[in-house]
């Protein structure tokens, strides 16, 4: 669920909109992949993997990241 999930999902996920995600690997070195989303005001959400299919509530990354097209 963690790397498949697409940017739509995972806006409903969060209770929001997210207008890009990306499967960016392990974030935090526990050895679990992790996802980074862009919500639709530009802020960045960092979704850590639980390592069973499940993410962990979204950590606020920063701002300002509407400017940019891809998150990779």
């Amino acid at each position: 669920m963690a790397i498949g999930m697409t940017a739509g999902l995972l806006g409903l996920a969060a209770g929001g909109q997210a207008t890009a995600a990306d499967g960016s690997g392990d974030l935090n070195g526990d050895g679990r992949a992790d996802l980074l989303a862009r919500d639709t005001s530009g802020v960045l959400w960092s979704y850590r993997g639980d390592g069973k299919g499940a993410l962990a509530a979204r950590t606020k990354v920063g701002g300002g990241w509407q400017t940019y097209k891809n998150l990779f």
